[in-house]
């Protein structure tokens, strides 16, 4: 039909073949990653091809097409300045969905990047942060909850502060049960959630989010609102959600979590139902990198820290601290310690000082690590105003090292909480 009715010669034409049937299931195909068949599939399309296409005018036409003109100059990549770091991907049958442009953006930023597979490996390798894309984890459902071992060492990662960025199957996984045709199975059980599969999709489509300042390494933390778009396509929801959660996104298109929010806070995790894309304009690479990237040199500052122990008297007990006020123990901090440095600093705590210090402990808790600036800025504009909530008037109150002290072991201590 296309010779009768056009000057457009026609090549070839593949025929139908059983062979190259894909099985479709609740959320599409089935993924490449979950097949074990690959190589004979390729093999059998380029058996399929020579039979029915006329290789030798294919290239001859080729040959005598004229050269494109270029549409892009690729720029030289230069090395990133800064610590490199290891950041773990879990790719294996239950966990595939990733962008290639984001993997290559996050080797671009410095990231060796580390396979995990989740249901054999028993432990995660040494690692700086850990990216969980989407997947299909209730197909998989019995080998993930029996690979109990990899479970409790994500789990005991995450509680010690370990960076992790999950999308939609990895969010599912991070959970700690998942439901599914009256079968329920034992996730990592990182996040204070319970997953339910349903029938039909909760959330499809593109999504428009709008950044709050609980994110603990989005690039837009401690700035003003930012808009980030990108995708979902859920069939599942969430259940038992703890009411103390933290959201990094407010949902303005689509549905997330529940309608209003996106993106699980819990520790250094952030995991959410939408799906990012770097290059799109999200930039999650940049700000999850740079986040693990401070948190390793912090690591490491406190791991190669080795001063003198003074004591203060605190109620006419000493406490040991290094040379810098900063403690030993972190347990032994008290408001009456953070007294007694005061008077040593001969600073007077006034109701902002303790506002700030009261923010600072409360980070660090749900964060395990020291409060940046712009998150400190982020939280006292909105407490303030932007008269007083601001860098300069945060370094008035605390004139002795700044309102904490940059680069220092936050997992060491605090001085009067800083």
């Amino acid at each position: 039909m296309i010779e009768h009715y056009t000057d457009v010669p026609v090549l070839g034409a593949i025929a139908h073949d059983p062979r190259l049937a894909l099985v479709e299931r609740h959320l599409g195909l089935m993924p490449n990653h979950e097949l074990d068949d690959a190589p004979q599939r390729v093999r059998a399309m380029g058996e399929l091809i020579a039979e029915q296409v006329d290789l030798s005018r294919v290239r001859q036409l080729a040959q005598s097409a004229a050269p494109l003109a270029p549409t892009h100059i690729p720029q030289q990549v230069l090395p990133l300045a800064g610590l490199p770091i290891r950041i773990g991907v879990a790719r294996d049958k239950a966990f595939g969905f990733y962008y290639p442009d984001d993997l290559l953006a996050l080797e671009q930023a410095g990231a060796v990047i580390v396979p995990v597979d989740t249901l054999h490996d028993t432990q995660l390798p040494p690692m700086d942060g850990l990216f969980i894309g989407g997947g299909f984890p209730e197909m998989f459902m019995p080998q993930l909850q029996a690979n109990v071992a990899m479970r409790t060492s994500i789990r005991t990662a995450i509680e010690a502060g370990l960076p992790v960025y999950a999308e939609c199957g990895g969010l599912m996984y991070l959970a700690r049960t998942l439901h599914w045709k009256d079968q329920i199975y034992d996730m990592v059980g990182a996040i204070p959630v319970d997953v339910l599969m349903h029938e039909r999709p909760v959330g499809r489509g593109y999504v428009e989010l709008q950044t709050t300042g609980n994110a603990p390494w989005s690039a837009t933390a401690g700035t003003k609102p930012a808009t980030v778009r990108g995708h979902e396509f859920h069939y599942s929801s969430l259940e038992n959600v703890a009411p103390d959660l933290k959201f990094a996104y407010r949902v303005l298109r689509g549905h997330g979590v529940d309608g209003q929010r996106d993106g699980i806070v819990h520790r250094n995790v952030v995991a959410s139902y939408s799906h990012l894309r770097n290059a799109a304009g999200s930039d999650w690479v940049d700000g999850f990198t740079a986040f693990v990237r401070a948190r390793k040199v912090t690591q490491e500052q406190s791991a190669a820290f080795v001063a003198a122990t003074r004591t203060v008297q605190v109620n006419g007990h000493p406490v040991a601290t290094d040379v810098e006020g900063y403690l030993k123990n972190l347990d032994d901090w008290t408001e009456d310690f953070a007294r007694a440095q005061a008077e040593a600093e001969n600073l007077e705590l006034t109701e902002a000082h303790w506002q700030v210090i009261t923010f600072l402990r409360a980070y660090f808790e749900e964060h395990r690590v020291q409060a940046q600036v712009r998150a400190m800025i982020w939280h006292f504009a909105k407490v303030w105003g932007p008269e007083y909530g601001n860098n300069h008037h945060l370094h008035t109150l605390f004139p002795v090292g700044g309102p904490q002290k940059p680069g220092q072991p936050s997992g060491r201590a605090f001085k009067d909480q800083r």
